[in-house]
């Protein structure tokens, strides 16, 4: 992988100690899916759980995950019923979503906290900052 992206907290103050480091999104990765691979590997690495035995894990979460949330995309603008049946794209969505869950369980083996995944999913609009 290669680049590296500093991630520092609000108020800069871990630059005077160790530095965290993540490598950049891969270029394979789609737009949405390099927004989780930041998000997601900040959260990942302050939890002491990401290192090099996991990426490959932790990239195929992030294409999941970018899949789900490019089915969310789709899904707002044609709707969830097209020409009188369910939309291919929410069929799709329910098993990225399902399968990436299953993955952040492996990387991430904390207990699922309900208050955290609201919180984190409230703050999605403000990833997409992330990559401009």
């Amino acid at each position: 992988m290669d680049g590296i992206v500093r991630l520092v907290d609000e108020n800069y103050s871990n630059l005077d100690k160790e530095e965290i480091c993540l490598p950049s999104p891969p270029e394979d990765l789609g737009y949405e899916a390099k927004c989780i691979w930041l998000k997601a590997g900040k959260k990942l690495l302050d939890d002491g759980f990401l290192d090099d035995g996991n990426f490959d894990l932790f990239h195929s979460y992030c294409v999941i995950l970018g899949e789900a949330r490019e089915c969310e995309s789709i899904l707002a603008v044609d709707g969830k019923i097209v020409g009188g049946k369910k939309h291919p794209a929410y069929d799709m969505m329910l098993n990225a979503v399902d399968k990436a869950k299953n993955l952040w369980v492996i990387l991430h083996p904390k207990k699922l906290n309900l208050k955290e995944i609201e919180e984190e999913e409230s703050v999605w609009d403000k990833d997409k900052g992330l990559l401009a």
